[in-house]
């Protein structure tokens, strides 16, 4: 992870072994909304959550990688929780 003044600029991962030879564990993602921002929290890693593949609505980000323990935000002004309508991990 790549940060500046506590801002996250990039990130990056690895994935060994070859995918065919992986077992992922059952992701269960959360969405808490708070001062106009969706923060997404996990216990285990995350790949591949998918908020909206066709531009239906313009995001900040709409696809994105969660490590565990650490929040990831997005601005959200709806007063529901956005739908993670794909996400990687093949468990």
């Amino acid at each position: 992870m790549l940060t500046r003044d506590g801002q996250l600029l990039a990130r990056n991962r690895t994935f060994e072994p070859l995918f065919r030879e992986m077992t992922w564990p059952k992701a269960n993602p959360r969405i808490e909304l708070r001062n106009h921002r969706a923060i997404f929290t996990s216990d285990i890693f995350c790949w591949g959550i998918c908020l909206d593949l066709d531009g239906e609505k313009p995001l900040a980000d709409n696809f994105f990688d969660l490590w565990p323990g650490i929040p990831y935000e997005i601005p959200w002004e709806d007063r529901e929780n956005p739908r993670i309508i794909h996400l990687g991990n093949l468990g």
